[in-house]
């Protein structure tokens, strides 16, 4: 029997899932990722070595983590896709390696990003009181409108046909436009110039746009195992999250699980956490710290496909441990165990106290006028912490988690592949 790696950000985003995905590739024989959750805001963060010992960095985004070998990827319908960026994301990856970035499969049933989208979404951001914490690349439009309007949603598959193309992104602007949102374009001009555009760069051999029919074919007939990549963090799940700053789609890997059964694949889960907490976006951060300079200047050179953006800056602050039981209570609410706990970032200098710290527990204030008047400031400033060393961490995030293993890996060493799972 085969099996399938489901990688899992047991955090808000930005454990490493990416790193993660690349030592998969790197140390087993996977016949191809599958990316079933997210989008394009997606930045999975991957250095390696080529086989002539040369370094190479990429932040991946749309296409599968992989690392030193160009593993396929498979991208399934509940996933939207920009594919100007990703037409743009396979240049830059072949420029770097000097080698042909192919084997891309994408569902015709994906939901198209459209640069109209992406115009919506920072409309939005900006006419709210509160910031929601957006990556402003559309995806949030874009499944929001899928969710009122399905059967006028736009699709990868609807690139095959512009009259339908059009109807409906004139259904779109009209929509957007009742709320507010001014687009200065006419319709028909716009499908016809992005099609043209579509036509001119993208190339066949690297993309296939195919039916569900036929990517459950690849997963059942590709060699070697399957890697199972997914987006963000559970605690931004659209429903175990902390509403409103959560993001549009399911982060429990529920799809991967069917598909393992269906498929009869054996579950491997890695639930993937760092030694300290981050949060890139706004919303509750119950253990932030305020940044010193120096700090920030040593955790920007570690972020530095994460900084700015429509999200922010990156936030920081001690490992959160009731937030972890919480995202392991998540999954096993779903029947997903964690087999693997990935802890990442383990060689982060000790000087900047969040990889040495642990947060114990909250304070909860005891008058209902003062839980009433609870703030996130006040659940940060009321929020314990204690000393602790990485065995220290590492055993209590297993007896949380209840994972059957802890695997610890550093930031910035270039690893040969998890060979020991």
């Amino acid at each position: 029997m085969r099996n399938a790696h489901i990688v899992v950000d047991l955090g808000f985003g930005d454990a490493g899932k990416g790193r993660v995905v690349s030592e998969l590739c790197g140390g087993k024989d996977i016949g191809c990722i599958v990316r079933y959750s997210g989008g394009p805001q997606n930045a999975h963060n991957v250095v390696w070595r080529d086989e002539r010992g040369k370094l190479f960095h990429h932040t991946y985004s749309q296409i599968g983590s992989s690392g030193s070998k160009f593993t396929p990827t498979l991208t399934l319908p509940s996933v939207p896709v920009n594919i100007l960026s990703l037409v743009n994301e396979t240049l830059v990856l072949s420029e770097k390696t000097g080698k042909h970035c192919g084997g891309i499969f994408v569902s015709r049933d994906c939901p198209l990003i459209l640069p109209c989208h992406i115009e919506a979404n920072l409309w939005r951001e900006k006419s709210r009181k509160k910031a929601h914490g957006t990556t402003g690349n559309g995806i949030g439009e874009v499944k929001m409108f899928e969710a009122r309007f399905p059967n006028d949603a736009v699709r990868i598959g609807d690139l095959y046909d512009e009259e339908l193309l059009l109807e409906k992104v004139t259904k779109y602007v009209a929509y957007s436009t009742s709320f507010g949102v001014k687009f200065e374009f006419d319709a028909k001009r716009y499908v016809s110039d992005f099609l043209k555009f579509i036509v001119e760069c993208v190339d066949a051999d690297s993309f296939n746009i195919v039916s569900d029919t036929e990517i459950t074919g690849l997963l059942e007939n590709t060699a070697g195992d399957v890697v199972f990549e997914g987006s963000q963090g559970v605690l931004l799940d659209a429903d175990y999250g902390f509403f409103p700053h959560v993001t549009f789609g399911t982060m429990i890997p529920i799809l991967p699980m069917t598909l393992c059964e269906k498929l009869s694949l054996a579950p491997i889960v890695y639930g993937v956490t760092r030694t300290y907490q981050t949060r890139h976006g706004a919303g509750p951060f119950p253990t932030e710290y305020a940044v010193s300079s120096e700090e920030h200047q040593y955790f920007s050179a570690l972020e530095k496909h994460n900084i700015g953006g429509a999200a922010g800056s990156m936030r920081y602050g001690s490992a959160d441990m009731n937030l972890l039981k919480y995202s392991a209570g998540c999954l096993r609410f779903n029947n997903v165990g964690i087999d693997n706990l990935v802890i990442t970032h383990c060689d982060i200098d000790e000087r900047h106290l969040y990889s040495s710290e642990i947060s114990a527990g909250y304070k909860i204030p005891q008058s209902r006028e003062e839980q009433i008047e609870l703030t996130e400031q006040l659940f940060r400033e009321t929020t314990r912490t204690r000393k602790s060393t990485l065995d220290e961490l590492c055993e209590q995030a297993r007896k949380i988690t209840g994972a059957i293993d802890v695997i610890t890996i550093g930031s910035k060493v270039v690893g040969e592949g998890l060979t020991g799972l």
